[in-house]
């Protein structure tokens, strides 16, 4: 079976730190691991995010690989329509990496998975999205 057709959820940074760092909203994510991927783009800036509070290199890596959490490309496509959700998104103050994951999800018809309450401005416009807290 391809494992994108269990793959319901996409994380975004937010998310995952939030299960990482045992914050509020782990719980949801924790729930919903089993049929989440993320963005290349997201699981970048969650690797930025550990190595700027002091996690070396190669536990990032050792980390993201016992928890082999399904990780999808950030292609042509998917850039473009990230790039393409600037006008509607920018208003709201979204980074490229909350585009990456809001067109991530968009092209994969998952749920986008975030702490960033500001996201259910453009829901209706972008993607389907639910909050951990």
């Amino acid at each position: 079976m391809n494992f994108l057709m269990s793959v319901k959820y996409i994380l975004d940074a937010s998310s995952l730190l939030a299960l990482l760092q045992n914050e509020s909203g782990a719980e949801v994510v924790s729930k919903y691991l089993s049929v989440s991927a993320i963005s290349a783009v997201n699981l970048a800036e969650t690797a930025s995010v550990l190595n700027k509070l002091g996690m070396p290199e190669n536990e990032i890596f050792d980390l993201f690989k016992e928890m082999n959490i399904a990780t999808l490309s950030y292609d042509r496509d998917v850039a473009i329509s990230a790039g393409g959700m600037r006008s509607v998104t920018a208003k709201y103050g979204l980074s490229l990496g909350d585009r990456a994951c809001l067109a991530t999800a968009r092209k994969h018809q998952c749920i986008a998975l975030t702490a960033d309450k500001v996201w259910l401005n453009i829901q209706d416009d972008i993607a389907h999205i639910k909050l951990i807290r």
